[in-house]
């Protein structure tokens, strides 16, 4: 086993661990001036946080897209860091062509970016694109015309990561038993 899919294993305990405690990281927080940006400081009742300080990750343990072994660590984080903000009622509006290198980049990005994380389940959102099509970070991915990327990850890319998945997973499963007949021959 490689060092980096050790890391991959430890980083997904980690983020399973974030999830498992929602309630607690919520709760860690008492809101106070200092951690608030200046724009949301009329908001005191509801504390604001960089996403991955309400998840209690380090943003500095994710390496970037290309240092993961393969596309499967790749489209893994990119399916499991979608599903903790979506635990953490945190939606993440991203066009659902957005290649998974992309993906993970923005997700990171999301990941510090300031948000509330309210216990009474309601969702927030962060949003890259402001249908300004001159100043939109996804390109030839943005469909300008349909604004709530939500919807599209949840019937696109999030379940096609899922099914990337899958491909990947029998494509593994398949080399490995065509490796061990290949053992048993010789």
């Amino acid at each position: 086993m490689s060092a980096m899919q050790r890391y991959f294993e430890q980083l997904i305990d980690d983020i399973r661990e974030s999830a498992k405690n929602k309630e607690e990281n919520v709760k860690f927080v008492a809101p106070t001036l200092l951690d608030v940006p200046e724009h949301l400081a009329h908001l005191p009742v509801i504390p604001a946080r960089k996403a991955c300080d309400w998840f209690r990750l380090s943003l500095e343990a994710f390496p970037a897209a290309e240092k993961w072994d393969d596309d499967y660590q790749l489209v893994y984080m990119c399916v499991i860091l979608r599903t903790l903000f979506e635990h953490y009622d945190i939606n993440v509006d991203l066009p659902n062509d957005l290649p998974f290198d992309m993906t993970y980049e923005y997700l990171l990005k999301a990941m510090n970016e300031y948000t509330t994380c309210e216990q009474d389940n309601s969702c927030n959102t962060i949003d890259f694109c402001h249908e300004d099509s001159q100043a939109c970070p996804f390109e030839d991915y943005c469909t300008k015309e349909d604004t709530d990327y939500c919807d599209n990850w949840m019937i696109g890319q999030y379940w096609y990561g899922f099914d990337v998945l899958a491909e990947m997973e029998e494509e593994r499963k398949a080399a490995k038993d065509s490796k061990n007949e290949d053992n048993k021959e010789a």
